[in-house]
């Protein structure tokens, strides 16, 4: 639900107690027209309607033309749209048309509407003159024809046509209302061409004017042109002015907190949101109100933060503090300048070098605090909140805050004082792509493994690894040269790419992780940019790179992207490579990490995670074709079920196949490589354990591939094409009955020889 920030025009939509405020004034002006009835000269009337912008006067304006309407034997309503004239020209224009609009519904009082539309046809000619007096220009379409002076001149005078004109307006038994709205709105000369309109017919009889405005901005217009007191000229045009009234403190944040607890309540199943205070019934904890009020001054102003953040709060709810995102978004609608800095310098608002202790440090926090202000244009109110959100912030300049940083709670609530959450706040904010890229650029150039870790797993999380590997790798063209990487900078940016290798990246994901090892390499290589040939990439110049090969904390499967580009031009045949492209190294360079990289995989296979891997599996091909005798001595020192039984599931792993509904829609992938040179042990083991087959064996995870390297073994005759489950169950269930039966045949052995 976004909240409307369009004027009311119905009683029933006012949620905001305005109507007694309405009708005040509507029995204002009908006690005024009862008492103006008595007397002969029946004045007219100007009545300023005085608020803010997003105070409501057009909404009180609508309830009221209801009122007047709803009472159209008394009253003649017509509003004049100020801002919609496009020059001080058509504003005259409008303003008399709709004036004449209002005068011939009065009735036929007035002699005919032909009478009328004759009579304001010549205030319009009188425009020129009037124009002249306020500084209008008189290029207006009924002045540029040439006048007809005889008729000019047999006619009344202007003067003399106005008083008739009073005359009978003072007959009608109606009243014309006449609202003006948005004139703040209007530029400076506008404004007073149309505060000079009013003031020069504002005497009319039986015409009230309903004009509604902030005076600050319509009293400073009115000085900057005439140079006079414009709060003065205001006082002779408008006789009745009424604020309107304004919402105190607590209605707003009354307003304001059941936003917010209705946008969080539509999220109940979120587990991870701000638990807020009770504070006068809302759900704004105490501490960020205190932050957040001087910005809510207005039901507009509540609105526009309720709509921006109940947006990004369905999105990022997961991942954010409610409170502190609150924060955010309030500085974004308000403080944009703040966010750019914050942006910008974000390492400044996270645990650094603090001012130190010494005598003058008070007047140090003192001057950054003045620096900071001056360069990010931060109000107090501003300063405020990101002292709420950033402690160590606070601390550099002087504020005290009750945030948390480095707590298990701020953990818990992924407050945005923890680094690693920070860009997770601007998720679809317009400054998104910015922060992505200063968050990138600082852990490249700075971040520690754990930081650029914690900071990976987070965007996993979020499904924003894809757009981060993009930054990464722009951050790393070595043709654009956006940032300069030392050498020592290769320990944590890799290491921690190995910390993300098995989370379940998706295919995007994981195709760009696989570019970014060899591009942050690449930032690190001393060598002209548009260099010739692999000659300028060896031992001498990177012989370094061979120390990543040799680091026990970096992946094997990293190791193995490096590869592809190492080995590409020399026949390599790891994982993947680049078919007939040429080196790009030195072949020295080339045969040494080679060297390295084969000895780390051979010792990566008696680990756990081995063949867990997503990327090491397309290893396994390699390492059969380079060190053959090494997997089969490998694989015959193996002697128990367990641990055979990866080796048997990655050989014969089963697929779903979509056209099937049922187990027939099984499948089974047969590694013929990896399945001829497993020893003769494995089938002895496998035959064992089929002697405990149990009868729901198809429905359980291991049981289906021991009898399938059974029949494997055995060469069954339909074993030569993928496997369905409906041959694999006719296969085992012959394997069960099979084994029931020599069972029971031992058993009634035994007790045949116990009988004898």
């Amino acid at each position: 639900m976004l909240y409307d920030d369009q004027p009311i025009s119905r009683d029933e939509e006012d949620k905001l107690g305005r109507l007694p405020f309405v009708d005040e004034i509507f029995e204002l002006i009908d006690k005024y027209t009862e008492a103006a009835e008595k007397k002969e000269d029946h004045a007219g009337l100007v009545i300023g309607l005085e608020g803010a912008w997003g105070d409501g006067k057009t909404s009180v304006l609508n309830l009221l033309e209801h009122r007047f309407r709803d009472n159209s034997n008394q009253y003649v309503v017509q509003r004049l749209d100020s801002w919609l004239a496009m020059d001080r020209v058509t504003l005259a224009v409008e303003f008399f048309k709709a004036l004449r609009t209002a005068a011939v519904d009065m009735g036929p009082f007035l002699d005919g509407a032909d009478y009328v539309k004759d009579y304001v046809g010549k205030i319009l000619r009188g425009v020129g003159t009037l124009a002249a007096n306020t500084g209008v220009s008189v290029s207006l379409p009924f002045l540029s024809v040439k006048p007809d002076w005889k008729r000019i001149l047999n006619e009344k005078s202007l003067r003399q046509e106005k008083d008739d004109m009073e005359e009978k307006l003072a007959q009608s038994p109606r009243y014309i209302i006449y609202m003006i709205d948005d004139i703040d709105r209007l530029n400076s000369e506008e404004i007073a061409t149309l505060m000079q309109l009013v003031k020069n017919i504002a005497d009319f009889p039986k015409i009230i004017y309903l004009l509604a405005y902030d005076r600050d901005i319509v009293t400073e217009a009115l000085q900057r042109i005439d140079g006079k007191n414009g709060r003065e000229f205001m006082e002779k045009i408008v006789q009745v002015p009424i604020r309107m009234p304004e919402m105190g403190k607590m209605e707003l944040l009354d307003y304001f907190c059941n936003g917010i607890s209705n946008i969080a309540s539509s999220l109940e199943s979120n587990k991870t949101k701000a638990k807020f205070d009770t504070y006068q019934g809302g759900v704004v904890a105490d501490e960020v109100y205190m932050r957040i009020s001087p910005y809510l001054k207005s039901i507009r102003d509540c609105n526009r933060i309720l709509n921006a953040f109940q947006v990004r709060y369905f999105i990022c709810a997961k991942f954010c503090a409610a409170d502190d995102l609150l924060c955010v978004v309030i500085l974004e609608v308000f403080e944009p300048s703040v966010i750019s800095y914050l942006v910008s310098h974000y390492e400044e608002f996270y645990p650094s070098v603090l001012p130190d202790s010494s005598s003058d440090s008070t007047s140090r926090v003192e001057e950054y605090r003045k620096k900071v202000q001056q360069a990010a244009q931060c109000t107090e109110s501003s300063l405020a909140v990101l002292a709420h959100l950033f402690p160590a912030f606070a601390e550099k300049i002087g504020i005290p805050s009750s945030a948390q940083s480095d707590s298990s709670q701020a953990i818990i609530e992924n407050k945005i004082a923890r680094s690693e959450n920070f860009s997770s706040y601007f998720i679809l904010s317009p400054n998104e792509d910015e922060v992505y890229s200063t968050v990138i650029k600082e852990l490249l150039l700075y971040g520690s493994e754990e930081k650029i870790a914690q900071q990976l797993k987070k965007w996993t999380e979020e499904n924003k690894l894809a757009k981060a590997f993009s930054k990464v790798q722009a951050y790393c063209d070595i043709y654009a040269r956006n940032i300069q990487l030392s050498q020592e900078r290769w320990p944590p940016i890799l290491r921690a790419m190995t910390s993300v290798q098995n989370i379940s990246l998706d295919f995007n994901q994981r195709d760009l992780w696989t570019r970014i090892p060899w591009s942050v390499v690449s930032m690190m290589i001393d060598r002209p940019i548009f260099h010739h040939g692999s000659q300028d990439i060896n031992l001498k110049t990177a012989g370094w790179i061979i120390d990543i090969f040799h680091d026990e904390h970096v992946s094997v499967e990293t190791l193995d992207v490096l590869m592809w580009h190492i080995g590409a031009g020399y026949e390599w045949t790891g994982s993947s490579t680049f078919v007939d492209a040429p080196p790009e190294v030195d072949k020295q360079l080339f045969v040494a990490c080679k060297k390295v990289f084969v000895k780390r995989l051979k010792d990566y296979v008696p680990m756990r995670g081995f063949l867990q891997s997503e990327m090491i599996k397309s290893l396994l091909p390699y390492l059969i074709k380079e060190d053959r005798a090494y997997l089969q001595q490998y694989l015959a020192k193996l002697t128990t079920i367990e641990q055979i039984f990866p080796w048997l599931n990655f050989a014969l792993r089963k697929e779903k196949v979509d056209s099937f509904s049922d187990d027939s829609g099984y499948i089974w992938r047969h590694e013929d490589d990896l399945l001829v040179i497993m020893p003769a042990s494995f089938s002895t083991i496998v035959e064992r354990k089929l002697d405990e087959i149990p009868a729901d064996w198809l429905k359980q995870e291991a049981w289906p591939i021991f009898v399938l390297y059974d029949a494997y073994v055995k060469q069954e005759s339909w074993m030569g094409s993928k496997v369905r489950g409906a041959s694999l169950k006719e296969y085992g269930d012959k394997v069960y009955h099979e084994k029931r039966r020599l069972q029971e045949e031992v058993a009634g052995s035994n007790v045949a020889a116990r009988d004898l």
